[in-house]
């Protein structure tokens, strides 16, 4: 197994666990914001068998407004949502229907920031980070 850190993100390869996926496919899992970006996305793999995904976003005002991902098959779900209607800071979770009817509901696996170990995601701009130790190599 080898570990690398590529473009700031830890990648395991091996060659049973990449599941012939690229890493710019890994990159694109879990929900995606970016100011630089058109419209924001949300990707999640689940059971292989699931019936449908939905996006469940919180935003401050505690309204929820949920979107149905496509089902591209293999357990792969994904959906590009309307700009604007999701930004850094809400909050989200997926609710999963599975094959035999039960309901699942998850926080994400891809989420870049989770401020409480079992509540929500929260979605985060990454363009909105600023590094702030230049004089730490110095």
């Amino acid at each position: 197994m080898k570990i690398n850190l590529i473009k700031g993100c830890l990648g395991v390869s091996n060659s049973n666990l990449n599941f012939k996926r690229t890493m710019e496919e890994h990159q694109s899992w879990g929900v995606r914001v970016e100011s630089d970006k058109q419209n924001p996305s949300a990707k999640i793999f689940t059971y292989p068998d699931a019936k449908s995904v939905k996006l469940n976003v919180q935003n401050e005002q505690q309204k929820t407004k949920t979107y149905s991902l496509q089902n591209l098959g293999s357990g792969i779900f994904q959906a590009y949502l309307p700009k604007g209607s999701i930004k850094s800071g809400d909050r989200y979770d997926f609710t999963i229907q599975k094959a035999d009817g039960n309901i699942e509901t998850v926080k994400d696996p891809y989420s870049f920031k989770q401020p409480e170990i079992s509540g929500k995601s929260e979605v985060y701009d990454q363009n909105e980070y600023r590094w702030n130790d230049s004089s730490w190599y110095h």
